[in-house]
């Protein structure tokens, strides 16, 4: 059957796929196989109806042509309509549901949609989840799995996970008289680890952080369990000693050199990398950055409030979340889609180019799947001859399997965030204190949020019967 692809251009680039450093390779990979999206032994029951499978995606289509050419070269028989909508996002997806027209059968959500989880527009995935014995619930991160269950359904799975963390020089902590193997944990650790690692010249400038600017209050908030929202989506929790308190500190951290920086044209000066940074946030996905000759990191938790008692958590998300429209016509096609993106896919099409490209220096993305994960590990470590990079690795995996928490967005944060943003500005500049704003904030969302229930509500959308979750209105 023939394959048919549509592509639109002139759209938001949100990438699928990082791009990391570009290098050549000579080294032959193994062939140890990622591949766990066979379709035999699959029940009928989640079997595809259709032959043909309607795909929306999101981000640079000439990144997912690779993705296109491998799904029909291993499913041959079927007819792929490969879409990149403009927006391909929630609201348009609303409009194809209530038109009854050019629903797709999987869409990549990204970032996730305000109100997926209680929109209706997404069918739950625990058919799939509980039946393909090829991807099984078991073998997915329990925070991956928590972060994409809502009212005890599980609506999306994620390709990969990002990590919350918190990375320190071990050269510039040895250089300061700090143990290299042991990071701040409280806030007045930091302040005193920050202040010995701060480094000035004649003119009272700082040539060197402990931690340059602020830090967001979802990344300290959070390592206290706390962040903007309640877990049932419905319930703002902005105004929260962990918050308060977590804005507090950050506005403070400039304090630390004296709120004096070393002026200079130099962009790289203050990037972590260059090494005048002690304490800075880690972005894991491209993890290899900061591996070099002269850099060696740890790995961290962030700190949390002295007074703190409870777990200090260690945070993670995701980016590309894939579901399936509750109105799809072929859902049972849109899984086997997304089964094998977010399996071999992600496992061999994109590792293997993201590898060639830079050889001994690659750090796979964290799968939120185990077995996957697993398998990519075994096929790539091998290659990799760089010890910094291999212990790296391991420090990375060893945080993912401490997770504790999974940072999640939704209609109330997407609605008020911005104010949030303007929020941070006014109090990092003195314009109002954190305990009025943080009340300010509380207010705004759960006003905004009231206002966008009863809109949905005056449409014809309705609760589901245990008030978790709400109903787009019939399709004519």
């Amino acid at each position: 059957m023939k394959a048919k692809r549509i592509f639109s251009f002139g759209l938001v680039i949100l990438s699928l796929v990082c791009m990391l450093t570009a290098c050549g390779s000579s080294k032959q990979q193994n062939t140890t196989p990622t591949d766990i999206s066979d379709m035999q032994d699959i029940p009928d029951s989640i079997k595809p109806t259709s032959k043909k499978i309607v795909v929306w995606m999101k981000g640079d289509t000439e990144e997912f042509q690779k993705y296109y050419d491998g799904f029909l070269a291993d499913y041959p028989d079927y007819e792929l309509d490969f879409q990149v909508p403009a927006t391909a996002d929630h609201v348009q997806l609303i409009q194809a549901v209530q038109s009854g027209t050019d629903i797709p059968d999987a869409v990549l959500v990204a970032p996730r949609p305000a109100d997926a989880y209680y929109t209706g527009l997404y069918r739950p995935l625990d058919i799939y989840l509980d039946n393909d014995p090829n991807y099984k619930r078991e073998d997915i991160n329990p925070m991956a799995l928590a972060g994409n269950t809502f009212g005890g359904k599980t609506y999306f799975v994620c390709e990969d996970l990002e990590l919350c963390c918190l990375g320190w020089n071990k050269k510039l902590f040895r250089e300061a008289g700090l143990d290299p193997d042991t990071p701040p944990k409280t806030y007045s650790q930091f302040e005193e680890f920050s202040k010995k690692l701060t480094k000035y010249n004649s003119s009272g400038e700082a040539t060197q952080v402990g931690y340059k600017g602020t830090i967001g209050y979802w990344a300290l908030s959070s390592a206290m369990g706390r962040y903007v929202t309640g877990r049932d989506g419905f319930t703002v929790e902005f105004d929260t000693p962990e918050i308060r308190k977590s804005l507090e500190f950050s506005k403070s951290v400039p304090s630390f050199y004296n709120n004096k920086l070393l002026t200079t044209d130099d962009e790289t000066y203050w990037d972590p990398k260059s090494g005048h940074v002690g304490l800075f946030y880690v972005n894991l996905k491209q993890a290899s950055q900061f591996v070099n000759d002269e850099l060696e990191i740890g790995l961290a938790p962030w700190p949390v409030a002295d007074d703190y008692t409870g777990e200090q958590n260690i945070c993670v998300y995701s980016s590309q979340q894939y579901g399936i429209p509750a109105a799809a016509n072929n859902p049972n096609g849109g899984w086997l889609f997304i089964r094998w993106l977010v399996t071999k896919g992600i496992g061999d099409v994109y590792n293997e180019e993201q590898f060639n490209l830079n050889p001994n220096g690659y750090i796979p993305q964290y799968q939120s799947n185990k077995k996957l994960r697993e398998a990519v590990s075994e096929k790539f470590k091998p290659l990799v001859t760089n010890e910094k990079m291999l212990k790296l690795w391991e420090e990375r995996d060893a945080m993912y399997d401490k997770a504790s928490m999974f940072l999640w967005s939704d209609v109330i944060e997407s609605t008020f965030h911005p104010s949030i943003w303007a929020s941070e500005d006014k109090i990092y500049s003195g314009q109002v204190t954190v305990t009025d704003q943080c009340a300010k904030i509380q207010q705004l969302g759960e006003k905004l949020h009231k206002e966008w229930l009863e809109t949905k509500l005056k449409e014809g959308w309705t609760y589901s019967d245990d008030k978790t979750a709400l109903i787009p209105p019939a399709t004519e």
